[in-house]
C-alpha cells in the first residue's frame, strides 16, 4: 500500500489565506426533503443549497482580524471563500454572518470564531 498524507483544510478569503486557522467546518446542506403521500414515499424535493463555513483562529495583535471586521463584517460585504478539503477544492460567494471573539486572561490568548454563509459550493472542475 502506498503512502498516505493527510493535511489540515485551507481556507481563503477573497484569494487571503486564513492563516491564524486553528480549525474549521465546512457544512453543505442541500434541504432536500422526503416527499410522502398516502401511498408513502414519493420521491425528494430538491431544496436551496445552503454551505456555512466556521473557523476559529487564534487573534494576533495585528490589523488581520480588524480587516475583516472592517472590510466584511461591518458593511455587510460579499466575499468569494475557497476551502481546500482532501484533494477536492470548493468554492462559493457568501457573506460573514457572525464574529465571536473570546480573550482568556489567564494565558494571554484571543480567539476569534468566524461564520460564513453562502450558496451552492463549486467544485474546483465544475469551475
Amino acid at each position: 500500500m502506498a503512502d498516505v498524507f493527510v493535511r489540515t483544510s485551507v481556507v481563503y478569503v477573497d484569494g487571503l489565506k486564513v492563516e491564524f486557522a486553528k480549525s474549521n467546518t465546512f457544512d453543505l446542506n442541500t434541504n432536500n426533503q422526503a416527499q410522502v403521500g398516502v401511498s408513502g414515499y414519493l420521491g425528494h424535493s430538491f431544496g436551496a443549497n445552503i454551505t456555512k463555513l466556521e473557523f476559529d483562529e487564534v487573534v494576533p495583535t495585528s490589523k488581520l482580524q480588524s480587516n475583516i471586521l472592517r472590510k466584511y463584517i461591518l458593511p455587510g460585504k460579499y466575499c468569494t471563500v475557497v476551502y481546500k478539503m482532501g484533494a477536492d477544492t470548493m468554492s462559493f460567494r457568501g457573506c460573514f454572518e457572525q464574529a465571536t471573539f473570546t480573550g482568556e486572561s489567564m494565558n494571554g490568548t484571543q480567539m476569534g470564531k468566524f461564520t460564513i454563509t453562502g450558496g451552492k459550493p463549486r467544485v474546483a472542475a465544475d469551475a
